[in-house]
């Protein structure tokens, strides 16, 4: 085998790797996007029920965005557990 196949097979191998990489991230990205986006309606709606200021709902859909997860526990002790997204 001569040195030009080893580091064409070698170079080949790299492009795999980062393809696979590639599309991991790209996923790991998509499913981050979609929670945060129905974190984002889900704090919306809530506070449109609550009657909340528009001001405040865009700080408020902001945190859910940037605490996705958090904000998906959160609303689920609030709403199952407690009082939910009723006026008070």
């Amino acid at each position: 085998m001569n040195i030009f196949c080893i580091l064409a097979n070698k170079k080949q191998h790299n492009i795999e790797e980062f393809a696979s990489q590639y599309e991991v991230s790209l996923t790991v990205f998509t499913i981050a996007m979609v929670i945060s986006i129905f974190c984002i309606y889900l704090s919306w709606t809530c506070n449109t029920i609550m009657q909340t200021d528009t001001f405040l709902k865009i700080i408020y859909a902001f945190f859910a965005w940037f605490f996705g997860i958090f904000y998906l526990v959160f609303y689920f002790f609030n709403n199952y557990l407690g009082n939910g997204c009723s006026k008070v």
